[in-house]
């Protein structure tokens, strides 16, 4: 009879230890987002469970907090940017550092706030109405001069200068209609010769590219013969004291100069009927404009919005139609769009 010989300490029950294996690069981090999850998901479980149990406050909270934040920041920190150096400008761009650095901490002067103007007859010669052009450019000087604000803003300029700085055609003349009615010109020729000369009655260079656009010159007299255009430019304070100001009186010159440029259109009695013209408040001026006339269509998207909504989501059953939620959403985006 044989015997099983057994190993020191008995028969042995215990299961082989399993082996451990290590966790791959993806599988560890699988179960770090897991982890990180975790308290996410139940936080967010925790809210929609009171919401469920509690749907009008929850609906009463949400708009009062939309509403309220609209209120705050109506009467605090709100503002309307329009400016495209801001709008456009990428987040610490070298070029907006460097410029606010020029503007505000060099104690450079600062650069005055040009309105420029520009008659033309889409590239035709209008100097061949050499006194038409002149007296409309009378026209644009004392229309701007005759502004409500204009003496007042102009008396403020750090320079102490006693006007606004003007460039045109009409330095030729000291910037006086009378002064030129009283040169009384018998042709067109002799005004363009008046508008020849290499200086101003004050002495200063005549820079004629800055005056008139694409200009030809007899070559024999040195004449004006043609130019395509004519510019102009102002200068207002740029002082931050008087900003205000000056952004009314820009506003004014642009609702002005459009009732200038109208005019001529009607009359017809020149070569050229149309102006141009550009200030510093023109940008925003339109931008504001825009955003404005757009309010009505970002009501239509909102009114379209909901339809489509109710209409995808509507069902006879009470229970099981989802309109109302879908109008809820509608209705908090529009809310978190407005909170900012």
């Amino acid at each position: 009879m044989s015997t099983t010989q057994q190993p020191p300490g008995g028969p042995s029950n215990k299961a082989p230890a399993p082996q451990v294996q290590s966790l791959s690069l993806g599988q560890k981090w699988t179960t770090a987002l897991q982890k990180v999850r975790r308290p996410v998901q139940s936080s967010i479980v925790q809210v929609a469970m009171l919401a469920a149990r509690n749907p009008w406050m929850t609906i009463a909270i949400a708009c009062l907090l939309s509403v309220g934040l609209v209120v705050i920041g109506l009467f605090t920190n709100i503002t309307f940017e329009s400016d495209d150096g801001v709008l456009f400008t990428p987040f610490n761009a070298i070029p907006s550092d460097h410029q606010k650095w020029i503007n505000e901490e060099s104690d450079f002067p600062a650069l005055l706030r040009e309105q420029n103007i520009l008659m033309h007859n889409k590239g035709a010669n209008i100097m061949e109405d050499c006194r038409g052009c002149v007296s409309k450019a009378f026209d644009v000087l004392e229309t701007l001069e005759g502004l409500e604000g204009f003496g007042a803003i102009c008396q403020t300029s750090k320079t102490n200068d006693p006007s606004c700085p003007w460039s045109g055609i009409t330095q030729f003349f000291n910037n006086s209609r009378q002064v030129y009615e009283d040169a009384n010109f018998q042709s067109n020729e002799d005004c363009l010769a008046a508008l020849s000369i290499p200086f101003f009655p004050n002495g200063e260079l005549v820079l004629t590219t800055k005056i008139f656009g694409f200009p030809t010159f007899d070559e024999a007299t040195s004449i004006m013969t043609s130019a395509q255009s004519i510019f102009f430019i102002m200068g207002f304070p740029p002082d931050e004291d008087i900003e205000d100001a000056v952004v009314d009186l820009e506003t004014k010159a642009i609702d002005a100069l459009v009732e200038v440029a109208e005019k001529w259109e009607k009359d017809g009695t020149s070569p050229f009927t149309i102006l141009e013209q550009f200030n510093e408040s023109s940008f925003p001026l339109e931008f504001g404009r825009g955003f404005l006339q757009n309010i009505p269509f970002l009501a239509a998207a909102f009114t379209l919005m909901s339809v489509f909504t109710a209409a995808i989501f509507f069902s006879r059953d009470p229970v099981q139609s989802r309109m109302v939620v879908g109008l809820g959403a509608t209705v908090t985006v529009t809310l978190a769009m407005a909170a900012g």
